[in-house]
């Protein structure tokens, strides 16, 4: 078992990071929005990178500016008549979607061609049963209510991934708590001796 104190640790320095991530994300977001328009422009103009350097002119890294793509629209009717023109035996029949959801074409395939055809349960109640089965530890129930064990359903071990959700104050009173001095910038408590905790 992990001792409560050890997860208030943990939990407390994640919130704290979190919180100062969401604060950078938010200022790394907007000033990306900001440059993007430049950084367009100078895609369009051909310039395709951009050094950085720092003031005394150290090299700190690459940007690489990602050009716009492209946009191809063709005229299926000219490329069909350009392949039939140049290359006919390119050209291939093939059987519509639409198709093989009717009825008539999947009887006629089961007659002659048998082997070309499988069952399956549709979709829409594929999933009622899947969420049946998994809310009810692999059973489903059958016409008559009884319980009918369809699958295994293994509960795997916890990941330690996680979600937080911080408090509308959390930033507040995280800041606070800062300035404060009884938690350090990165999450963790300060003793009173000074010193954080779990060091």
């Amino acid at each position: 078992m992990t001792d409560d104190s050890v997860l208030q640790r943990h939990t407390l320095r994640l919130a704290v990071l979190a919180i100062d991530i969401a604060k950078l994300q938010a200022r790394y977001t907007a000033w990306q929005e900001e440059a993007a328009g430049d950084i367009a422009s100078a895609r369009d103009r051909g310039i395709t990178q951009q050094r950085v350097i720092l003031p005394g002119g150290a090299d700190a890294g690459l940007f690489s500016f990602y050009s716009g793509g492209k946009s191809v629209e063709v005229d299926e009717d000219e490329l069909m008549l350009h392949a039939a023109l140049n290359e006919p035996g390119e050209i291939e029949d093939y059987v519509l979607e639409t198709a093989l959801r009717d009825k008539r074409v999947l009887d006629l395939l089961a007659e002659h061609l048998p082997e070309f055809v499988g069952r399956r349960i549709r979709a829409a109640y594929r999933g009622q049963l899947q969420k049946e089965l998994e809310e009810h530890d692999g059973y489903v129930h059958d016409q008559y209510g009884e319980k009918v064990k369809v699958a295994t359903v293994t509960p795997l071990p916890a990941s330690g991934k996680f979600r937080f959700n911080p408090d509308k104050q959390a930033a507040i009173r995280i800041a606070a708590a800062i300035e404060a001095g009884t938690i350090t910038k990165d999450g963790q408590v300060v003793e009173p001796d000074g010193g954080a905790a779990g060091e």
